[in-house]
């Protein structure tokens, strides 16, 4: 059984730092935002779906070590927590699942956090261009009406003389 605490505690650990790379990812694309960075941007974005793919993969890895401890355990496997595995295990092993456990927790709210941000700065960029581009419009409508207008005067002024 203790093979199967460490090995959930090796997927943890690199869910986690899967995690923290991923934050560091969130926190470099708001610089790339304002910096309007495209290129980092894109690169960001990619490596982002990179961590994603990854720690899918490590989350079904830790999906079947929790089927296997439900058969030994005779426990339904939607039950089976991290906390649940540390209550079983005791000691260090608990000591650790534990410490992940909180790692995981932290790393959640702080990607929340940056992601709602960026969001934040996304929406807020869109609002900027879309209106650029209203301003661009109403511009390019006045030119014409100016165009025409100087048309009318022209065509007047000859007309008379």
């Amino acid at each position: 059984m203790e093979f199967l605490y460490k090995k959930v505690i090796d997927i943890v650990e690199e869910e986690s730092l899967c995690l923290e790379e991923f934050l560091e990812l969130l926190v470099n694309q708001q610089k790339y935002l304002v910096e309007n960075d495209l290129e980092k941007l894109k690169d960001g974005v990619a490596r982002q779906q990179e961590i994603i793919s990854r720690v899918k993969t490590l989350e079904k890895q830790r999906g079947k070590l929790v089927a296997e401890y439900s058969e030994t355990e005779d426990v339904n496997p939607g039950d089976i927590t991290i906390t649940c595995l540390a209550r079983k295990a005791g000691g260090q092993i608990a000591d650790k699942l534990l410490e992940l456990q909180n790692s995981l927790l932290s790393l959640h709210e702080k990607i929340e956090k940056a992601r709602r941000k960026n969001e934040f700065l996304i929406e807020n960029s869109m609002k900027y261009i879309d209106g650029t581009i209203r301003l661009i419009a109403e511009s390019g409508r006045q030119k014409e009406d100016n165009a025409k207008s100087d048309e009318k005067e022209s065509l007047i002024l000859t007309t008379t003389v």
